[in-house]
């Protein structure tokens, strides 16, 4: 079957927020998931979404984190993931 990716982001949409992903991380794990197999890296796209979807619903990773990213520098961001995706937290930055 193949799916074109606007149909796979929202699969992946909804297989997120199904497995506990509040929309914030949702959004930054589906667009970097779609990107990645987008550029046919599909061992960190689609193929790797699973994993993800199965850490957050045993609660390895927490699908509500609120990441926490500070600037101790002009040029250097830190970010504080607080148990979720690091995803969240590069988003914030950009």
């Amino acid at each position: 079957m193949q799916l074109t990716l606007d149909q796979a982001t929202g699969l992946c949409r909804m297989a997120a927020l199904g497995a506990g992903a509040n929309e914030e991380v949702t959004q930054s794990l589906v667009a970097s998931i779609i990107a990645a197999q987008a550029e046919g890296l599909s061992a960190v796209g689609l193929s790797h979404f699973i994993d993800y979807l199965e850490a957050i619903e045993d609660g390895r990773i927490d699908g509500d984190a609120d990441p926490v990213v500070t600037r101790p520098a002009l040029a250097v961001y830190l970010s504080d993931a607080r148990g979720g995706l690091a995803h969240t937290g590069f988003d914030r930055t950009i």
